[in-house]
């Protein structure tokens, strides 16, 4: 019997612990998933990433329509022993989906678990980044570690391209001497190259998304068309892992609590108390009763800002006012996805701060190697948050992202007050 791809990376593992060679698992994949390389031709095997869901579904037939081999694969990266005293395990109702898909399909479909992958490249950065007082994008990794990165590098290598259900379109050029580009779905409100803009050149390069150029309604009508399983099933909402547990539950269970003050933003009042900075971001309404619970009649009140050595959380109930963080930012870590530096300093871009349909225009000043920099909007942003990404475009492509840095945020009050009595805040470089 040949092996499965879950043997090849267990074997592959315990070679590379060992410190020992490694025989390429490509020699021992079953026949159907070795690479041919010939894409323009109808004959590549292409790995599709099958997740039990409408999109990935309907990705996996157009794959399989348009004559190619798609082998499916279903990421097992829930943790079930962190789980299962928190809620019930999510996983095996997608497995059940997908392996329905799959068997109608009579495409070969094989479960990979990459649990302990997940563990370390995602989860632990998303616990660090919460305990900073950060917004992690939990996300933005998964796709750029797990899908095409720890999956690319154990199973995906074998296969002419790794298919994903991403609402997202990528361009490749077949005679290879120029860069992939990643553009906009059409469907502007479910477009996800947000949660791409930090992948590689090699992972786009690698990558196909089938339904790319379609609008969400065209996918499930497609869906009724080719009448697949899951033609009914709700899209699934929330951080991809965690199922229907709260994200605040599983952040509590790591990071516990650490009660400190709730800070009036304007007059520097204390109001009440928090359970932890790690359990709100900035411009987060819900969730903020027993903290504001003495002046519930003042509000709404939302989160304006934190301040991590003394461990205050800074609200306010005017919304409007606080400009300066919503004009201008700074980010770091920015990856370039065609591998290489812009040549200008300043760019002249399109930036989302989240996913969804909302997007600024904006100048990129750009400092430190062109790594990081600093984006200055032509309009405002009411819900920027430390640790979240900019996503960067020219146009409809997506050239990139990097992360919001700490830098532009509120730290604390200033000690004096101004001439009218207000308290004057720092928010970085904008007073």
């Amino acid at each position: 019997m040949l092996a499965t791809f879950q043997t090849l990376i267990e074997n592959e593992l315990k070679g590379r612990k060992k410190e020992t060679v490694v025989q390429d698992a490509g020699a021992h994949a079953p026949a159907e998933a070795r690479q041919v390389w010939a894409w323009g031709g109808r004959s590549e095997e292409v790995a599709v990433l099958l997740s039990g869901g409408v999109d990935s579904s309907v990705a996996l037939e157009l794959v399989r329509r348009q004559g190619f081999k798609p082998r499916a694969f279903y990421l097992r990266i829930w943790l079930e022993d962190e789980l299962a005293h928190l809620g019930e395990c999510p996983w095996e109702e997608d497995w059940s989906y997908a392996s329905s898909v799959a068997e109608q399909l009579k495409v070969p479909l094989e479960s990979i678990s990459l649990q302990e992958e997940y563990w370390e490249q995602v989860v632990e950065y998303l616990i660090r980044e919460a305990k900073m007082g950060r917004t992690p994008n939990p996300d933005i990794m998964c796709n750029s570690r797990i899908k095409f990165g720890m999956f690319e590098e154990y199973v995906g290598k074998h296969f002419s391209r790794v298919a994903s259900g991403h609402y997202a379109v990528s361009c490749h050029d077949d005679v290879g001497t120029r860069p992939s580009r990643l553009m906009m779905s059409p469907d502007k409100v479910k477009d996800q190259t947000y949660f791409l803009c930090n992948l590689r050149q090699d992972q786009l390069k690698h990558a196909l998304f089938p339904i790319g150029g379609y609008t969400k309604e065209k996918v499930r009508e497609l869906a009724r068309e080719f009448n697949l399983p899951t033609q009914r099933r709700k899209d699934s909402q929330g951080i991809c892992f965690l199922g229907k547990l709260k994200f605040e539950d599983f952040v509590g269970h790591h990071l516990g609590e650490d009660p400190g003050p709730v800070i009036d933003f304007h007059t520097g009042r204390e109001l009440g108390e928090h359970r932890g900075l790690w359990f709100y971001t900035i411009g987060q309404r819900k969730g903020l009763g027993s903290a504001t619970r003495k002046v519930t009649h003042l509000g709404p009140w939302f989160v304006a800002g934190k301040d991590r050595e003394r461990n205050m959380l800074y609200v306010s109930n005017q919304y409007d006012v606080i400009e300066g963080p919503r004009r201008s930012f700074d980010v770091e870590q920015i990856n370039w996805m065609a591998g290489s530096l812009p040549e200008d300093d300043a760019l002249r871009l399109r930036i989302k701060t989240r996913h969804g349909p909302n997007i600024h225009d904006g100048l990129l000043t750009l400092s430190q190697g062109k790594l990081s920099g600093r984006v200055s909007l032509d309009g405002r942003d009411s819900g920027l948050a430390p640790g979240q990404w900019a996503a960067l475009y020219d146009g409809e492509e997506c050239i990139g992202g990097g992360m919001i840095a700490d830098s532009t945020f509120l730290t604390k009050p200033e000690e004096e007050e101004e001439e009218n009595g207000e308290l004057a805040v720092a928010f970085g470089e904008d007073k």
